[in-house]
């Protein structure tokens, strides 16, 4: 990338993400399937929660999260080394390692942004179900009861104004860390900070780039997922909040949910990063 400062090229670095997963497409499916199965398993589980399989879920959820890790990691460790181990580029070792710890870290800032307004959300559904004599499952599982009883109890102003300025420092913390990933995998060590000053100067351009990518993949994925779901005669919004009962349509659901939003959006996002750390990482 051999531009001056601030002026990371947004069209360039999308199709930097589409060169990606137009190259590796086929060394990306056995990631993008085993996500694809843990989605299934997760919407399987789901399903029956309300029945006594909160402990089920949990494990579920867990190793989708393991399988997170190293789907993540082999995708990075093929954008940034063009590393691919085994038959599948899975593996367990000091990249998954470095990885996590590297998204762990640079999260929390994230998190310590964003809790004071979820605390804030929560107090105010809280208020509210006292109020209206619902409890709080109640109005998370009926969008238009919540929004009855938030609006009965009024002062939620506040709160939505201190969660949109949260999430507008978010989105640029982001992308200010944005790097801190690959970085992080590349060298072998985790860099947070040390990355910041890296982004100096192309937090917007950073930001477009990736909703340019972002923007028209996902709604291809979503696409994809609803055909299948219509085919299936099964309900996005019904198999999200687990009111489907568990079947066979249920888990191929699952896993083209899974796998079509791994290979489609998780992807080209990775080669699009790895693309910005090489051209924006200090010479040494």
């Amino acid at each position: 990338m051999a531009t001056p400062p601030g002026k990371v090229p947004i069209a360039e670095s999308a199709a930097a993400g589409l060169k990606f997963l137009a190259d590796n497409w086929q060394k990306l499916l056995p990631g993008s399937a085993l996500m694809g199965v843990l989605s299934a398993a997760y919407f399987l589980v789901g399903s029956t929660a309300g029945a006594g399989g909160q402990s089920l879920e949990l494990l579920v959820t867990l190793a989708f999260l393991v399988g997170l890790i190293l789907v993540s990691a082999s995708f990075y460790r093929l954008a940034l080394r063009n590393e691919f181990p085994g038959a599948s580029g899975l593996k367990f070792g000091a990249d998954e390692k470095t990885f996590f710890g590297a998204s762990l870290w640079s999260s929390l800032p994230i998190f310590a942004i964003l809790a004071p307004s979820i605390i804030g959300f929560f107090m105010l559904f809280t208020a509210a179900a006292q109020k209206s004599g619902y409890t709080l499952d109640q109005l998370f599982a009926d969008e238009k009861l919540a929004q009855e009883a938030l609006a009965a109890q009024g002062g939620g102003g506040g709160v939505s104004l201190l969660f949109l300025i949260s999430l507008v420092v978010v989105l640029w913390l982001f992308a200010r860390l944005s790097l801190a990933v690959p970085a992080s995998m590349n060298e072998g060590k985790i860099k947070v900070w040390s990355t910041f000053a890296w982004t100096k100067g192309n937090v917007w351009r950073i930001f477009a780039a990736q909703l340019l990518l972002w923007a028209p993949l996902f709604i291809l994925a979503q696409v994809v997922v609803s055909i299948f779901s219509l085919a299936l005669g099964i309900n996005p919004g019904e198999a999200q909040a687990g009111k489907i009962a568990a079947s066979p349509t249920l888990a191929i659901y699952g896993f083209v949910n899974g796998a079509t939003s791994t290979l489609l959006i998780t992807a080209p996002i990775t080669g699009l990063l790895a693309f910005l750390y090489k051209g924006l990482r200090p010479s040494t």
